[in-house]
């Protein structure tokens, strides 16, 4: 089964690995206040970190799921995971540049629109160009990271995966900030459930 997640803009990541146990990971990991970040509940009983004041939070997200069955060849997994579609990111591109908050002037926003939404499109050729090999970064934990870069669009996704009483954990965010990779990471780096 694929699982879309939304990536940079509305391109999508497709997850492959079956559907997540409903299990809350919100207090493992401790997200600061300071952070401006909260941590809840999606529809898909996934605990999903973002920024519910940022008109970018669609840009930036950090899930952390269970997943059902044991993964056998974690590098494999990883490297599995990275397929990019950027279709659908339309009407999420034209809503945030039609947003008045938008800081670009109004006779510049048509072309700006259309080189990003060309920009975005050149992603799909990029599929795993940007990625690291997949690797262990310590005994039982596997993580695999990806920077893309297309015209002034650029960002960050990461997947890591290990387990925890004999199921694995995949966890995965996308940024559009270093800043926010960085507060990204540390939260993943962070998270311990022994």
């Amino acid at each position: 089964m694929l699982r879309p997640l939304t990536l940079l803009f509305g391109t999508a990541l497709l997850v492959s690995a079956g559907p997540a146990t409903a299990e809350d990971f919100c207090p493992a990991l401790n997200v600061p206040a300071a952070l401006d970040l909260t941590c809840g509940e999606n529809a898909d009983g996934e605990s999903v970190v973002a920024s519910p004041s940022s008109p970018l939070a669609v840009l930036n997200r950090l899930r952390v799921r269970q997943l059902e069955e044991p993964v056998e060849d974690p590098l494999s997994w990883l490297e599995g995971q990275m397929t990019l579609d950027t279709s659908g990111l339309d009407d999420t591109i034209e809503q945030w540049a039609r947003h008045p908050d938008n800081p670009i002037k109004p006779e510049a926003l048509e072309p700006s629109l259309n080189a990003l939404i060309a920009a975005l499109r050149s992603l799909e050729q990029l599929t795993r160009t940007g990625c690291g090999a997949p690797r262990e970064r310590e005994p039982g934990r596997w993580s695999m990271r990806c920077t893309y870069e297309a015209g002034v669009v650029e960002g960050v996704v990461q997947l890591d995966l290990f387990e925890t009483e004999g199921l694995p954990v995949a966890t995965d965010f996308r940024a559009a900030s270093t800043q926010r990779a960085r507060e990204f990471e540390a939260l993943v780096n962070g998270l311990r459930l022994d």
